[in-house]
């Protein structure tokens, strides 16, 4: 099961562990670095950005505060997601549940 969370800088992440990855090819590598993502990555929902754990580290340093503008695209793109890959998501303060 995948799982969402609001990050320090109140963006709507889904962790998406390398096991779950498998229903998603895109899941396989990073969108910033390239680099094959074996244990959890992060997909910043509002960017439609999938990371590794370093570059999610760094984007996270980097990232503005999240605009109120992201809020619909974040639902959108989540949605997308959990009904075209079939991937479980679990959280109940998530924008899709």
């Amino acid at each position: 099961m995948a799982t969402t969370f609001s990050n320090s800088k109140n963006y709507s992440i889904l962790a998406v562990s390398a096991d779950e990855s498998t229903c998603w090819q895109r899941a396989e590598k990073c969108d910033t670095c390239g680099s094959r993502i074996v244990t959890t990555g992060f997909y910043v929902a509002a960017f439609n950005r999938y990371l590794c754990p370093e570059c999610y580290d760094e984007w996270c340093l980097a990232a503005p505060k999240k605009a109120p503008a992201h809020d619909e695209i974040e639902k959108i793109f989540l949605e997308r997601i959990r009904r075209n890959h079939r991937i479980l998501i679990t959280n109940p303060a998530s924008p899709i549940a």
